[in-house]
């Protein structure tokens, strides 16, 4: 956690990642790809990638289904 217990700073990607989620609440890694490459090109790996690392910083949490 960064200043007065705030996640830490977001990039760019991640945040473009979290406007997504912040938009449609709970939601998956491939319909946040979905969106995300519907206006640019991006690979659904990055994806997962990019919200693994935002889980790490505190900004996302994740549950498995399956």
């Amino acid at each position: 956690m960064g200043k007065r217990g705030q996640p830490p700073a977001l990039s760019e990607a991640q945040l473009e990642i979290m406007n997504v989620v912040w938009d449609r609440g709970e939601t998956t890694v491939a319909e946040v790809w979905s969106v995300l490459a519907a206006s640019r090109s991006v690979a659904r790996n990055t994806v997962q990638t990019l919200m693994t690392r935002l889980e790490e910083k505190g900004w996302l949490r994740h549950r498995a289904e399956g």
